[in-house]
């Protein structure tokens, strides 16, 4: 994969891409900041390192996004580094194509070397292109592997999980003779969502393909919109949304309802009597994934999950 295949890609695209590879890279409450100076949308986040004593320490990332159709400099590069740097950035990534110019990194190892406080990283086409090897499920995605959802281990995932959620409901209906069962719940959602998606030639569809969330058709006995109008203000994909409030709703023990609000940053998620909501890492996995193939951006937060349409 060349660097032109990169620039194939819209800018909004590239910027996608570069969210998507984020997430899957394990940054947490990725965000937008737009817009950029440039115009563009920059992106944030944080990431968490484990030392060797086994804590955890939160390191904050600002993303800059450039699909140029010449090298990057270093002008370019100060501009948004002194941004990063006196909003208490620890690292300023450029994801980049093609890639900066040799006086531009000579000087971003000089920058390195004084042990500032925020230091620069770069992803450049070279780089890129070891993700998107890395990461199937973006490659597919984005359009730069010719495969089947089939071939996307974090698909298959997806349809794993939905095979034993059906398996559970089934015991649990044999036992309890239960007509609400949040693992039915969650087999018939996931099925749902995976039926849609494997009718589609590819994955990365134009907004207008998908049947954005209604309060007015949406809504389930346990699902409660504390929204003050019925307009959302985020378009999201329906099925993927049901797919991501019944995994939260099953993690949370089967509760009996869940809260959706919609507010300027997005769907917010939460859990009765504002509980937190606690994921653990296979249900983290499997949110990921339905939020990627949905076309989801999903934020965490103690209390409550932000999900917004990607653009």
């Amino acid at each position: 994969m060349s660097s032109n295949r990169f620039h194939a890609l819209t800018p909004s695209q590239f910027e996608n891409l570069a969210y998507d590879l984020l997430t899957w890279r394990g940054m947490r409450n990725a965000a937008w900041r737009t817009p950029g100076a440039d115009g563009r949308r920059d992106i944030e986040g944080s990431y968490e390192v484990q030392d060797l004593s086994g804590a955890h320490q939160s390191q904050k990332w600002y993303v800059d996004c450039k699909r140029y159709a010449s090298s990057v400099g270093w002008p370019t590069v100060y501009e948004k580094l002194s941004y990063a740097d006196s909003n208490g950035a620890d690292f300023l990534l450029i994801v980049c194509t093609p890639s900066v110019s040799p006086q531009c990194r000579t000087e971003i190892d000089k920058w390195n070397a004084k042990s500032p406080k925020t230091k620069i990283r770069t992803w450049e086409p070279h780089y890129l292109e070891q993700l998107l090897i890395e990461h199937p499920e973006v490659a597919i995605k984005h359009g730069f592997r010719k495969a089947t959802l089939l071939d996307a281990p974090g698909f298959v995932d997806i349809a794993f999980e939905a095979s034993k959620s059906a398996d559970a409901a089934y015991c649990r209906s044999i036992i309890e003779n239960d007509k609400n069962i949040p693992e039915l719940e969650l087999a018939s959602a996931l099925a749902n969502f995976l039926a849609a998606q494997m009718q589609q030639p590819r994955l990365n569809l134009p907004a207008s393909s998908l049947r954005d969330f209604n309060p007015a058709n949406d809504l389930y006995d346990w699902l409660i919109f504390t929204a003050t109008t019925s307009n959302v203000k985020q378009k999201i994909d329906a099925l993927a949304l049901r797919a991501v409030l019944c995994v939260v709703r099953l993690a949370a023990g089967g509760i009996q309802s869940i809260y959706l609000d919609s507010t300027n940053q997005g769907l917010v998620v939460s859990l009765e009597k504002n509980e937190p909501i606690k994921l653990n890492e296979a249900t983290f996995k499997l949110l990921r994934g339905v939020c990627l193939f949905g076309s989801i951006e999903m934020g965490i937060q103690v209390n409550n999950l932000i999900l917004r349409g990607q653009q």
